[in-house]
């Protein structure tokens, strides 16, 4: 579903607010990839595309997975 926000008050909708949870916005993208994957070689295969952001694994938002 896309959806625009023209206001910031579209944000307070309890629709949009009960999926910010979802986002996993404090978790790091390594600790998501911890929960689906067992060896230490997979947690690092699907959570190198964060350094692309120029980021690492262990700092970027768990939003980014």
């Amino acid at each position: 579903m896309s959806e625009t926000f023209p206001t910031i008050f579209k944000l307070l909708k309890p629709k949009f607010i009960k999926n910010v949870f979802d986002l996993h916005i404090l978790s790091s993208l390594y600790s998501r990839a911890s929960r689906y994957f067992r060896t230490e070689r997979m947690r690092r295969a699907f959570s190198f595309g964060s350094m692309y952001l120029g980021s690492s694994p262990f700092d970027c938002l768990g939003t980014y997975s």
